[in-house]
């Protein structure tokens, strides 16, 4: 499952990408859109191709990690920054579905970029939260499941 879902996650990315670079019009609607569905497109290949990797490892890797404290940490982090993100990108996408195609919208079209960008980084901020000192050994990620 997890080798497919990555083939069609990179697939996503890679039409997202061709999207902007070839299809969108310099400031236009459908370059703002380019770059948003890129956004959600990084915000999918967080979770599967890192999750893919370590079940992979973990298959052939002999497991002499007594507590699963580091295996733990790793898969917290990008699981948390994959929902965290898709989440927020979610959001994103309906907000500019209904500024741009349901109704005029007087925005600036740059800022969608940068709207995307800080989504992706919020959620990154979410996961290395519970591996910072103090947290970590308090709550950790597994108060957040």
């Amino acid at each position: 499952y997890l080798l497919i879902a990555s083939i069609a996650n990179v697939v996503f990315l890679y039409k997202s990408v061709s999207d902007l670079m070839f299809s969108a019009a310099p400031g236009t609607v459908s370059q703002a859109g380019s770059q948003v569905l890129l956004c959600a497109a990084i915000a999918e290949l967080i979770w599967v191709i890192p999750c893919f990797l370590q079940c992979a490892i973990y298959v052939g890797a002999k497991n002499d990690n007594q507590t699963g404290l580091a295996a733990c940490d790793i898969q917290g982090f990008y699981s948390l920054t994959s929902s965290v993100s898709s989440m927020f990108v979610g959001t994103l996408l309906s907000w500019f579905t209904l500024e741009h195609l349901v109704g005029a919208s007087e925005r600036s079209l740059g800022r969608w970029k940068w709207a995307g960008a800080a989504c992706l980084l919020m959620a990154v901020i979410f996961g290395i939260i519970p591996t910072m000192p103090g947290v970590r050994d308090d709550a950790g990620y597994t108060a957040l499941g």
